[in-house]
């Protein structure tokens, strides 16, 4: 997957290159198949990159629906969902102790205004802004190498905020075109945290529940549009 990714993201900055130097010689062109009252379908690759504070990798996808009133603004309803499920990893957790199995799923949604700088040219840069809605779920499984020591993690949180994203998008037919966007997301909301502990017969729980704000941002999209 992060192959793919990669390669994806390669792919559609030699795009942009080429499309920057056909159109740098001749700037008086215009072209915008954008027009009031069209319809997209988006659909989105990420996270390429995320936040230091994510130990790994996520699978993102994500799925937009938008409606282009003029040719220069739009309104757009995204719904986006990432998750893992890694099975002996192996990752160290604490000392002596390592990962044995972890589970995470998350959701999140949005509707934004979506404004394009400027619309007649092949390469149109846009930005979004709107309210913004996740929540996220996480369980870990780990034990000592000696198999003493067992420990059950779980965490659920939401948040409600103010997303926003600024991004490119390359036409390469009338009705198809190529999208890559830089994501942010500030949000409000609860975290609730459980773990139970086992060592030599013994039993602990812990839980924390509390207000988290949370910014999250160094998100990068890629995918392509389907205008119709």
């Amino acid at each position: 997957m992060r192959k793919l990714k990669l390669t994806l993201l390669a792919a559609f900055l030699f795009s942009l290159l080429l499309s920057s130097n056909s159109f740098s010689q001749d700037k008086t062109a215009e072209y915008n198949p954008l027009t009031e009252n069209k319809w997209a379908v988006i659909f989105e690759l990420g996270n390429i990159f995320k936040s230091s504070e994510d130990y790994s990798l996520y699978k993102s996808y994500t799925l937009n629906c938008k409606y282009h009133f003029t040719k220069k603004t739009a309104v757009r309803i995204l719904l986006g969902t990432d998750g893992e499920m890694i099975e002996g990893s192996g990752t160290q957790y604490f000392t002596n102790i390592v990962v044995k199995k972890r589970r995470s799923f998350g959701m999140e949604t949005s509707i934004q205004g979506v404004y394009y700088l400027k619309a007649d040219t092949r390469i149109k840069v846009f930005a979004c802004a709107g309210p913004y809605f996740t929540i996220f779920h996480e369980s870990t499984d780990a034990e000592s190498s000696d198999k003493t020591v067992y420990t059950k993690n779980n965490n659920n949180r939401w948040g409600l905020g103010v997303a926003v994203s600024f991004g490119v998008e390359y036409f390469i037919l009338d009705n198809i075109s190529l999208v890559g966007e830089y994501f942010a997301s500030g949000t409000v909301g609860q975290y609730n945290y459980w773990q139970t502990y086992h060592e030599s017969g013994e039993y602990n729980y812990y839980e924390d529940d509390f207000t988290e704000y949370k910014f999250d941002m160094n998100k990068m999209r890629l995918g392509f549009s389907v205008y119709f």
